[in-house]
């Protein structure tokens, strides 16, 4: 097996959902130079769906707390490279000794744990999470083949309302990263010709920060919980704009190709979760000394005040919209 030439891949990231969608430039890339070639995907259960969105992945290969039936599985496959998009404990274990090319990403422990605990941002440069999947993968992708790019993923339609319409994400799985339901009420409220048109998940914490927004704005439709990704997809290509915190949502918006507008409170530019399109832009509050506490969030703000958010003002001018 020639590296440059390999006839089958497979990816691991077992999780999370914006990590995952992440990839998706990576395989758009793997596809296009190795178009005959099997590319699969290791990943948790419960985000298969983000891989399926993908149709340039050819297998699926499921986490069920089967750790050790998952790495027969691998080694059965007989894969020519894989890629360690995750490396921890669980993937490492899936990798190790399973394919004669083996590559894993690089993390910025060191750099993230002296900017969030000391203040002290080593950064000399910033490298998106998806240009760390692509650097990972090596000379397996041109380096003259390294930007973001739009995917092709898979829809199914769903009703959506006749008038334009934004999309907007109110949650986040940490409540760090979630910009206030009552300011997001405030927002949406000034909303003259577009319709706010709010996404979630199933959960309880989703459900209750759209229901509660549901019921301040009076001009909402909320179908938080009650969307595929297919759908969800769906809906976002055909809305004006998305609008979301430092969240899954915001990334799957361009890997559809769709203008983010991203609220951040804890999490900063560092950190590669920031939107790639040109289109696309960021609201934070860069005065605030203590950000970031976190590089993935926290339950509640260290200092009670949640300044972050608390004092993050924006209106529809600034989004562009009617």
């Amino acid at each position: 097996m020639a590296l440059l030439s390999p006839q089958r891949i497979l990816l691991i990231r077992l999780s999370s959902l914006g990590d995952i969608i992440l990839t998706y430039p990576l395989i758009s890339k793997l596809k296009r130079r190795y178009p005959g070639a099997v590319i699969d995907f290791a990943v948790r259960k419960e985000f298969s769906e983000a891989v399926e969105l993908n149709h340039n992945i050819s297998g699926i290969l499921k986490y069920d707390n089967d750790l050790s039936g998952l790495r027969k599985d691998i080694r059965r496959k007989s894969y020519d490279v894989i890629l360690d998009l995750h490396n921890n404990p669980k993937s490492t274990y899936l990798r190790m000794f399973n394919a004669p090319v083996i590559r894993k990403l690089r993390k910025d422990h060191l750099k993230k744990f002296m900017l969030v605990n000391g203040g002290i941002n080593l950064y000399t440069e910033i490298v998106p999470v998806f240009m760390k999947y692509i650097q990972t993968a090596g000379e397996l992708i041109s380096a003259n083949d390294s930007s973001f790019e739009i995917s092709v993923l898979e829809e199914s339609a769903v009703r959506i309302p006749d008038s334009p319409y934004a999309v907007i994400a109110p949650s986040a799985k940490h409540f760090t990263k979630r910009f206030p339901a009552y300011k997001y009420s405030e927002l949406i409220n000034e909303f003259a010709d577009t319709k706010p048109v709010l996404v979630g998940s199933g959960s309880s914490i989703d459900m209750e920060i759209c229901r509660e927004i549901e019921a301040s704005s009076g001009n909402a439709v909320n179908l938080c919980g009650k969307l595929s990704l297919r759908e969800l997809v769906f809906l976002i290509r055909r809305s004006e704009i998305v609008i979301s915190n430092d969240s899954a949502v915001m990334h799957l918006a361009e890997a559809a190709g769709k203008k983010a507008a991203a609220i951040f409170g804890s999490t900063v530019r560092e950190f590669g979760f920031y939107p790639q399109l040109k289109e696309s832009f960021v609201f934070e509050n860069k005065e605030i000394s203590c950000r970031p506490c976190s590089h993935i969030g926290l339950s509640e703000c260290p200092r009670l005040s949640f300044d972050c958010m608390n004092k993050l003002n924006f209106g529809k001018e600034e989004l562009h919209i009617n």
